[in-house]
């Protein structure tokens, strides 16, 4: 993946879970389920994002990790089954 294109990525998560970094965990699951709500389209992406992959954006960020990794390779012969 692209260094450009990693930190865009970056940005909008940081983008979108930056409005409660300092607030309780009460205040985060509010604020994430509401971003998470299919009613309500983020201007920051196209699709949904769910809870529980703020949250580990929002772990990732206090660890400063919040850069995408590249994908892995799949190894010859094997297929890559979806999660």
């Amino acid at each position: 993946m692209d260094k450009e294109i990693q930190e865009k990525i970056a940005l909008k998560r940081y983008q979108l879970i930056s409005p409660v970094l300092a607030e309780p965990a009460r205040a985060q699951n509010e604020y994430f389920r509401k971003q998470a709500r299919p009613s309500t389209s983020s201007p920051l992406w196209s699709q949904k994002v769910r809870v529980s992959t703020m949250k580990a954006w929002l772990r990732k960020y206090r660890k400063g990790v919040l850069m995408p990794s590249s994908p892995k390779p799949v190894p010859m012969g094997k297929t890559q089954t979806p999660r």
